[in-house]
């Protein structure tokens, strides 16, 4: 439990696949976040590239908790983690193995955060930088305006900088276990895009910070990545003309259907006219990995 009197307990969701050579930077800017106290969840979905010794190097000053990966990739491999959280989960921001956070991100969150009583996801910026922390040029951000019907066709916050209040984060748990109990942990095309749509189609608060509160790291290795210039609008053609943008979309439909109590009879309305009356969307598999469409 947070102490009020002190400064408040974050756990930082940490997926982990063959980022060993980052790893020690993102680690390091966790450890070094002002006014908060962390703690790290992580699960690695793939074998152990020196990832777990790095982690034991960091058990003194940064306690750290284990669960296995889901094998599924990265979506499910996060959802996992929001399903592993306590039933009062506090505090809770995800973070992607190879990013360098500034050292007032997470205490940000929170101070925007504390404010909120009911369930609440916070996002911010980033500054866009290379594989050896070069600046490349500001990533766009969030788009302040997108509410759940925009979110649908278009992920809009991004999940490196997602910070959970403690109803938000509950609420996170509930549906990633849900999602879990039926076998559909691999269902969402993103986490943070899934998460955004559960918010903003149940109604809920978020918060859009203009800060840029991090590095984010550009390399060939990204899962997702930004795309930018010619690059982003040649894979932006390739994936409409090769049906994978569609399937993205559905199959966040699909992951929502099985959730759709949770959401306002609005959302409802509009995510019925994505799935088809039928339930088209029913049954889909994991989608093609998708870039963040932002």
């Amino acid at each position: 439990m947070n102490d009020p009197a002190g400064p408040p307990e974050v756990t930082v969701l940490l997926g982990l696949h063959r980022g060993a050579g980052h790893l020690p930077a993102q680690l390091g800017s966790i450890v070094a976040q002002r006014g908060v106290v962390p703690r790290l969840l992580c699960a690695r979905d793939g074998p152990d590239d020196g990832a777990e010794a790095i982690l034991s190097a960091f058990d003194r000053c940064l306690p750290v908790e284990r669960i296995a990966g889901a094998g599924q990739g990265f979506a499910a491999n996060y959802l996992s983690l929001l399903a592993a959280l306590p039933a009062a989960p506090g505090i809770v921001a995800l973070a992607d193995q190879d990013d360098v956070w500034l050292p007032g991100k997470l205490a940000r969150a929170a101070a925007m955060l504390a404010r909120e009583e009911r369930p609440a996801l916070y996002c911010a910026r980033a500054w866009l930088v290379d594989a050896r922390l070069r600046p490349l040029r500001q990533a766009a951000g969030p788009v302040t305006s997108g509410g759940f019907p925009a979110a649908l066709l278009r992920n809009i916050a991004p999940g490196n900088t997602i910070v959970l209040n403690p109803a938000g984060a509950a609420l996170a748990r509930a549906a990633a276990r849900e999602l879990q109990r039926q076998g559909a942990l691999g269902l969402p095309a993103a986490h943070d895009w899934f998460l955004y749509l559960l918010f903003t189609g149940g109604g809920h608060r978020v918060l859009h910070d203009r800060a840029r509160v991090l590095l984010y790291r550009q390399h060939g290795a990204n899962a997702i990545g930004q795309r930018t210039g010619l690059s982003a609008a040649s894979w932006g053609l390739r994936a409409l003309c090769g049906g994978h943008y569609g399937s993205w979309v559905r199959a966040n439909a699909a992951a929502l259907s099985l959730l759709d109590a949770r959401l306002t009879p609005s959302a409802r309305n509009v995510l019925r006219a994505v799935t088809g009356a039928s339930g088209e969307g029913a049954g889909l598999t994991r989608p093609a990995l998708p870039f963040n469409l932002r």
